[in-house]
C-alpha cells in the first residue's frame, strides 16, 4: 500500500474528481514506496499546527507537470492501528 496526501481545491466532474490537486496527489502516491505515506508541504504545514503527526526529512520531487519541484515529506507511522 502507498499513500500520497495533498490539500487544495478540486473540481468534480460527474462521478469523479479532477484538476491539478488530484494530479499532484496521484503523483505523490506513485512516488511513495510500499508501506509509505508521503505528504505535500501543504499537508505538512497544516498538520504541524496540531503536533499530532511526525514527518521525516523532506525531498524535492517534480509533481503533476508543475514547472518547479515541490518538497514532499514522509509521514512517520508504525503501520499499526
Amino acid at each position: 500500500m502507498r499513500i500520497g496526501l495533498h490539500a487544495s481545491e478540486i473540481s468534480q466532474s460527474s462521478d469523479d474528481f479532477v484538476g491539478g490537486a488530484v494530479i499532484v496527489a496521484a503523483d505523490i502516491t506513485r512516488q511513495a514506496k510500499d508501506g509509505q505515506i508521503l505528504a505535500s508541504s501543504v499537508v505538512k504545514e497544516l498538520c504541524d499546527l496540531s503536533g499530532e503527526f511526525e514527518f521525516g526529512e523532506g525531498q524535492e520531487m517534480t509533481l503533476g507537470g508543475l514547472s518547479t519541484p515541490r518538497r514532499v515529506y514522509p509521514v512517520i507511522w508504525s503501520g499499526r492501528p
